[in-house]
């Protein structure tokens, strides 16, 4: 992976302590736009924090990811928080619509991989997203 897209908190987001880590790996953190960033930590500490999941949020953070999968080319996404996986729940590997082999994907040291993707796709449960950044 080379491009991977990075959710958390406004702070997570926008301070440099990821690209530290992964850009000298050769992979790159591509963060929503500022008015993304926004959205997502409002409802990060709106509701998430508080154990509040609306399909409508989730729906929207979809939203965001498949932007930036095909906008911004990530093939991958960091859920740079511990309530973000009330949102994505399972790990799920995506296989269809890039060219990344699946068994490079679940190594731990791998970012999550787009838990959102149909329920016919094969369930990733070598790693979670936080263990892996």
């Amino acid at each position: 992976m080379k491009r991977v897209g990075l959710f958390g908190t406004r702070f997570t987001m926008q301070a440099s302590f990821y690209p530290d880590v992964f850009e000298p790996a050769g992979i790159s953190l591509i963060v929503p736009s500022i008015g993304e960033q926004d959205y997502i930590h409002a409802k990060y500490m709106g509701e998430l924090v508080d154990g509040i999941v609306l399909p409508e949020t989730r729906r929207n953070l979809v939203a965001v990811v498949e932007r930036l999968r095909a906008v911004e080319g990530i093939e991958g996404l960091i859920l740079g928080g511990t309530e973000l996986s009330l949102i994505f729940p399972e790990e799920r590997t995506w296989e269809s619509r890039c060219s990344t082999r699946r068994s490079s994907m679940r190594r731990k040291s791998r970012p999550s991989r787009f838990p959102f993707d149909s329920p016919s796709r094969s369930v990733d449960t070598d790693s979670r997203a936080m263990e892996s950044a």
